[in-house]
């Protein structure tokens, strides 16, 4: 992923930091909202707003396009001819200095209607995370950015992701043999975009089937709760591998999605202040959330 050279504030730095997912322990990258991507972030818009769906799926090797659902011009009229309007979109912008910086503009692009267009390179870690869109109508002034929240999932799960129901996600999941692990989901709300607190009422989860054609395996070790917390308890003599563990959830309603947990089963590296070490074998290992068989 291409980077500006520089930024001329330190907001848009930390704008940019777009390579992680957002983690609740995390802030949120970027800032919500539409905003000049030079000069003061906070300055009133003089552009039209665009809007885009909450969370839309962004499926690993596949060209996905997100519309946007709306483009409002600060009269509250809709723009609907943004060409006419004096509007272009890009991946990438040029600030005062001349300086060049962009959002992911080696994998995305810009439709000519506001559109966020993901090519089928694009390639980043499954979970929640943003990319950006750039507004330009010089006789306006300074072009704005809007950041548009998705979900990314891998390859195989775009039939079996419901984008009509929350988004459940499960970070990566390390179990050393002889221990028990657990991770609990994460559900983001498609009518927010952002985060719940917990499960919703009303939410089940069952463990999935294996597909060797998906990659998908279900080791006899591994087990889901009813609140959705994935254990893992890998025998003493288990050996290394890494499985994808399918996990369906049911909303309250009734929808189903499927997602999937990325298991290793190995070894587990604890980073102390005297060192590393083996999980297991030191007394801060009790600062962690596993305990042995």
């Amino acid at each position: 992923m291409n980077r500006a050279r520089r930024w001329s504030t330190a907001a848009l730095i930390a704008t940019l930091a777009l390579g992680l997912a957002i983690t609740p322990a995390e802030a949120l990258v970027g800032t919500r909202g539409q905003h000049p991507v030079t000069g003061d972030q906070n300055a009133p818009s003089c552009y039209a707003e665009l809007t885009y769906p909450n969370l839309p799926v962004v499926v690993a090797g596949q060209e996905t396009v997100v519309s946007p659902t709306a483009f409002t011009a600060p009269d509250g009229t809709p723009v609907t001819d943004p060409a006419a309007a004096g509007y272009s979109f890009s991946t990438t912008w040029r600030d005062e200095d001349g300086w060049v910086g962009d959002f992911y503009s080696d994998t995305t692009s810009a439709g000519a209607d506001g559109s966020l267009i993901f090519s089928p390179a694009f390639d980043h870690v499954p979970g929640i995370h943003e990319a950006g869109i750039v507004i330009h109508n010089p006789s306006l002034g300074t072009s704005e950015y809007q950041l548009v929240r998705f979900e990314y999932v891998r390859e195989g799960l775009g039939d079996v992701t419901n984008p009509r129901m929350d988004a459940v996600y499960y970070r990566g999941l390390t179990a050393k043999p002889g221990y028990s692990f657990s991770l609990r989901p994460e559900i983001w709300s498609r009518a927010t975009g952002d985060e719940l607190a917990g499960v919703p009422a009303g939410y089940t989860f069952r463990l999935g089937q294996p597909d060797a054609q998906r990659g998908w395996s279900v080791p006899g070790f591994v087990s889901v709760r009813a609140d959705g917390t994935v254990v893992a308890t890998p025998g003493a003599g288990e050996s290394y591998a890494t499985y994808l563990v399918p996990v369906i959830a049911t909303d309250g309603a009734g929808r189903e999605t499927t997602t999937v947990v990325e298991l290793e089963v190995g070894e587990i590296i604890l980073k102390g202040p005297f060192g590393n070490y083996p999980y297991g074998e030191s007394s801060a290992a009790s600062l962690f959330s596993g305990s042995s068989r």
